[in-house]
């Protein structure tokens, strides 16, 4: 999706080729009497092809790049405990009471907020101010 087309050599990234459209099909190897020609077809129709030097190398570069050793070191995970274990099985069994709980505390909540703004549109505190029959719009900033 970003337009980045990334080769490698086992885990070690040789090289990134940005590209503008998406990548639809990519086909290496001969084109015509080319050795090492890599095809690309973009999702607008059109088509690239890009030609390898004869004299490039594709061994890794160095030996110590790539992903750091501490990524295949696995992770301490705890395990789930009786709390965690009670608790996801009471939120299975009353989901739909629990969900009908919040949309009624939702719903009190609204008609708070709009009694809240109707009392103080009927003072006079609010946006539209009556005085002597005419009505003002004001704008504080």
């Amino acid at each position: 999706k970003n337009g980045d087309i990334r080769m490698y050599n086992g885990k070690q990234l040789l090289h990134v080729l940005t590209t503008s459209d998406s990548v639809v099909g990519m086909l290496y190897g001969q084109f015509g009497r080319e050795e090492g020609a890599l095809v690309i077809s973009f999702a607008s129709g059109a088509v690239g092809v890009r030609i390898l030097q004869r004299t490039a190398s594709l061994e890794n570069a160095q030996a110590d790049a790539g992903p750091p050793p501490e990524q295949d070191v696995p992770l301490d995970i705890p395990k789930k405990t009786k709390l965690y274990v009670e608790q996801t099985s009471r939120e299975r069994e009353q989901a739909v009471e629990m969900h009908r709980t919040f949309q009624r505390d939702l719903c009190k909540l609204r008609l708070t907020t709009a009694r809240s703004y109707v009392k103080l549109l009927g003072s006079g505190y609010g946006p539209v101010s009556f005085m002597g029959g005419a009505q003002i719009r004001l704008n504080a900033q």
